[in-house]
């Protein structure tokens, strides 16, 4: 899994890992970055396509 974060950009990174492995809610996730929701939500979606791409 790790060499698959490595393979997202660092706002995806960031947004996966604090919602993920962080137990965050996307719009913890954007309060706590203090971007807007709808940003976070494309960042993770994108970020899941591309880890699902770099593991399999």
């Amino acid at each position: 899994m790790r060499l698959g974060l490595s393979t997202l950009t660092p706002n995806q990174r960031e947004s996966v890992v604090l919602a993920f492995y962080g137990g965050l809610t996307y719009p913890q996730v954007a309060a706590r970055l203090g971007t807007g929701l709808p940003a976070v939500k494309a960042r993770i979606r994108s970020g899941l396509a591309q880890l699902k791409v770099a593991l399999a």
